[in-house]
């Protein structure tokens, strides 16, 4: 009678609907009160009716029922079917069932659980997923995903027509199958900085005649487990235009927006004409400069001779005239350059204008060329006049090219149109600067529509976060509900133990505890998954934190609960950090335990808390002499119920670690592990101070 209300107890207690059915008739011959109070029948109701009454789709509930062996203990899970209330409502349902000889009668129970929330947030999370797939094929963008082990998972369009595979034929790959050595290590580099720094890696590659943008951020997977994402975009328009741009920009000194504030200094780079001037006079054996508007010269004189310069510059009416002849030559003509001869013994002189619109800015000036018929007594009569040594005057004008009225015309010619040409590229050049201006504003238009753009993505990126969170809770649930068959799986088994355990053998007695020893390992992963559940729900509450106070005090509770272990501990003193106090203690409880759990088959062992500085900042570490493990495997210990041993060897769930590296995530910190079989294990973490949380 005990036994029988202790069973009846188990069994209204039981959260899911939960029938006893004849195999034959499909008559329920038992129900609990959660089936009145899923299927809105009373007890008696129930009682009268068979299972194929209850069901929406009644031929595939016979066709279960009757066509299924009667095999005594086993069990059927039917994931999904359509059950009908008494009002009429139709939901879905997950059956699981287990057949038996009940009174020397097939009988099987039934399981009865509704699952129309978790079938609306699969709807629900399924249309989601479908609504990004499409957004993502949309773009121009070659966009991807990869898992933990850096193969792609997904990919878009725009990402096969780059590859030019199909689609299906890129995801399960890596990057080694797919391209060059060279580009596939080049991948895994920045996938990993990616992952290691928890944000946005920006990368620009040149391949071929193409240049590319990729950006890549770590993504948390639907398993929990942590992949990369990103895009590759083709920014060759975009980079080639920049680097024509900086190219005008240098060539400009500075931005000019009005023609009355130009210079010539400010159009050209002024070594540039000096040596285009120099090259003109050798080549035409003339002199040359270019001068302000003013008479100032820009650039250094070119094949000045020793008459001009410095006989005739040398007294005060030789310059005069030398100055109101140059005054002369710098005036605008639109159809040819000024020529005469200038008022310093009639020597041939011409220039030109160079202008910006209509304002004149420069002018370039040539001359100091004596005309063939010219004497040098006339030449002697103008040095009296000068009041010059005279004999010095003629050697002088002996040493002035002579050259004749219509070569020196051409010349000239020649000097208009390369004057024409530079004012028409300081036209350009304005132009250009005034394009420089737009450009900006259009740049400034561009990070508007950046930004945009960044508003969508964000947006798009909240939805997909919802959906994940609404996965989430599903999880979260199903740890929850769970529950409850275990609970009943243990408390069965504890009551046969209690109640019936002398009519067992020793094998019946073990099997029992095997089975209760198995429902204690996945309450406890179901533990390890909550524990992973909320650490990414609740937020940090960060303090600076005594590490090596905290280990101590870890280490003495493992020593307390086994105190028949020889265990030497070491903890550095002084380890700080600024944490989150409670999410510290798991670490360090995952870490320490571990520590403590891989010696365990060592007489004497050895167990280390430390610091050091790794690649410029300090990582914390936990060592031991255990067990140790292959490197090769090391990109497994971070996945839940990833283990690299045995449970024979060692016990666990395989959750320790993974929980260990998402708290360190989530400090903005990193973790790894360096080991060899037999040689022991160093755990190293860190984490990000508190200002970059």
């Amino acid at each position: 009678r005990e036994s029988e209300e202790r069973y009846r107890q188990l069994f209204e207690a039981e959260s899911d609907a939960v029938f006893l059915i004849d195999n034959e008739t499909g008559r329920i011959l038992e129900a609990n009160s959660a089936a009145s109070a899923l299927y809105g029948y009373s007890e008696e109701e129930l009682l009268a009716l068979t299972n194929q009454d209850l069901s929406a789709e009644p031929e595939l509930t016979r066709a279960v029922t009757h066509g299924t062996p009667v095999v005594a203990h086993r069990v059927i899970a039917i994931p999904c079917r359509i059950h009908r209330k008494k009002d009429g409502t139709a939901f879905p349902v997950e059956i699981t069932g287990r057949f038996f000889i009940h009174r020397e009668r097939p009988v099987h129970v039934a399981a009865i659980r509704d699952i129309t929330e978790r079938t609306l947030a699969e709807e629900a999370l399924e249309q989601s997923r479908q609504q990004y797939e499409t957004f993502i094929d949309a773009t121009d963008d070659m966009a991807f995903l990869k898992d933990e082990e850096m193969r792609y998972v997904m990919v878009n369009a725009a990402n096969a027509a780059y590859f030019g595979r199909a689609i299906a034929d890129i995801v399960g790959r890596t990057d080694a199958e797919l391209m060059s050595a060279e580009g596939a290590e080049s991948c895994r580099r920045s996938d990993l900085e990616a992952l290691q720094r928890g944000c946005v890696a920006i990368s620009h590659e040149d391949v071929g005649e193409r240049i590319y943008e990729t950006r890549k951020f770590p993504v948390r997977l639907s398993d929990d487990r942590v992949g990369v994402g990103g895009y590759v975009r083709d920014v060759t328009d975009q980079t080639l235009a920049e680097r024509a741009l900086e190219k005008r920009i240098i060539a400009l000194t500075r931005p000019l927006e009005d023609t009355g504030e130009i210079a010539f200094d400010d159009l050209f780079d002024v070594s540039d004409i000096q040596r285009l001037q120099d090259d003109f006079a050798d080549a035409t054996g003339v002199a040359s400069v270019i001068t302000h508007v003013d008479g100032t010269p820009i650039t250094t004189p070119s094949n000045f001779c020793r008459l001009c310069r410095d006989v005739i510059r040398g007294t005060d009416k030789g310059r005069a005239n030398c100055f109101r002849s140059d005054a002369a030559l710098g005036r605008l003509r639109a159809d040819g350059p000024i020529i005469q001869t200038c008022l310093s013994g009639g020597l041939w002189d011409a220039g030109a204008g160079i202008d910006v619109g209509s304002r004149r800015i420069a002018n370039w000036l040539i001359g100091q060329v004596r005309d063939e018929t010219q004497t040098e007594e006339k030449m002697a009569e103008y040095a009296r006049e000068l009041g010059v040594d005279e004999q010095e005057f003629l050697e002088a004008f002996r040493e002035v090219p002579a050259m004749s009225h219509t070569h020196f015309a051409r010349v000239a010619d020649a000097l208009y149109s390369l004057a024409s040409q530079l004012s028409t590229t300081a036209y350009q050049n304005v132009q250009q600067a005034r394009f420089i201006s737009e450009h900006k504003a259009a740049e400034g238009e561009i990070r508007r529509l950046n930004t945009d753009l960044e508003r969508r993505v964000l947006e798009r990126t909240a939805e997909l976060e919802a959906a994940n969170s609404e996965l989430e809770s599903f999880s979260y649930s199903i740890s929850h509900d769970l529950r409850a068959p275990l609970r009943a799986l243990d408390g069965f088994s504890q009551i046969v133990i209690e109640d019936y355990g002398e009519r067992l053998d020793d094998e019946g007695r073990g099997h029992l505890q095997r089975i209760r020893s198995a429902a204690h390992h996945m309450a406890e992963l179901m533990d390890g998954l909550l524990l992973l559940s909320r650490l990414n729900r609740e937020g940090l509450r960060r303090e600076m934190v005594d590490l090596s106070e905290m280990a101590a005090a870890v280490a003495e509770e493992l020593a307390e609960q086994d105190e028949q272990r020889a265990v030497e501990i070491k903890i550095a003193p002084s380890l700080t950090a600024s944490v989150d106090r409670q999410l510290a203690r798991i670490v360090l409880e995952n870490l320490l335990g571990n520590a403590w759990k891989f010696t365990s088959r060592h007489e004497a062992a050895r167990i280390e808390v430390g610091a050091a500085n790794q690649s410029g900042s300090d990582a914390f570490f936990v060592r031991d002499d255990g067990a140790g493990f292959d490197m090769r495997y090391a990109d497994k210990l971070f996945g839940a119920f990833q283990r690299l041993h045995s449970p024979e060897q060692f016990e666990g769930t395989g959750i320790g670690l993974a929980t260990v590296q998402r708290i360190v995530n989530r400090h903005g910190g990193a973790v790894w592990a360096e080991a060899a079989p037999e040689k022991g294990a160093t755990f190293w973490f860190t984490f990000e101070p508190a200002g970059g949380d």
